[in-house]
């Protein structure tokens, strides 16, 4: 799953701040930046909350601020954060991505699919809804979907990213659907080629080894 971190600094108040008041946004939008790059979630929701009072109608912050309280495990509340965010900017391709990925790990996959459909409904050019969408049809064993999820992915530029590639994803995805297939030469063509494009990206080592054994085994 591939989520969008907004970075920058967007002042969306009605009435435009004083010089302090933005230097001081500033400084909580970078300190909360580096929390959550560097892994320290509760300070990061701290933070983000700081800027949300600071700013009650930024839908970007109140997304930063749903990615952080998804990572600290608070789900619920990441829910209300991007709902917050979809009220002041619901045409946001990124925000419907985000919230699907808090529904897949809620367990509301229909929910999450329906969140990527908006999403790609809004940005039809945007890769990482594709892969997301992909994995969820892929856990609903809806393999035909899945592929053609993926393919699409493939089918627009590559972009990177964490954990890896838009396309690097795609290829894993992609796999693991021939995988399930019971294709597996093309299962370890589309593996190979993700470790290509990322040979660190250790899911596709996995599987790429699994898949391997299952062909080779008696």
């Amino acid at each position: 799953m591939r989520r969008f971190f907004v970075l920058t600094l967007t002042l969306t108040l009605l009435a435009t701040p004083g010089p302090a008041v933005a230097q001081n946004l500033d400084q909580l939008w970078q300190q909360a930046n580096a929390a959550q790059d560097a892994g320290k979630y509760a300070e990061a929701v701290s933070l983000w909350l700081r800027v949300v009072q600071i700013q009650p109608n930024n839908a970007r912050a109140y997304n930063n601020l749903g990615i952080a309280l998804s990572d600290a495990g608070k789900l619920e509340d990441a829910l209300k954060a991007y709902g917050q965010a979809l009220s002041f900017d619901g045409n946001n391709a990124y925000i419907y991505n985000n919230l699907g990925w808090v529904l897949v790990k809620m367990g509301r996959l229909g929910e999450a699919g329906n969140a990527y459909s908006q999403a790609l409904r809004l940005s039809p050019n945007l890769a990482a809804p594709y892969n997301n969408a992909g994995d969820v049809f892929r856990s609903q064993g809806e393999l035909e979907e899945a592929a053609a999820a993926y393919r699409q992915a493939l089918n627009l530029p590559e972009v990177g990213g964490l954990p890896a590639s838009t396309h690097t994803m795609a290829h894993n995805g992609l796999g693991l659907v021939l995988q399930q297939q019971g294709k597996l030469q093309e299962a370890i063509a589309e593996f190979q080629q993700a470790l290509r494009l990322t040979p660190n990206y250790q899911p596709a080592q996995n599987n790429l080894t699994a898949t391997q054994q299952k062909l080779n085994s008696p």
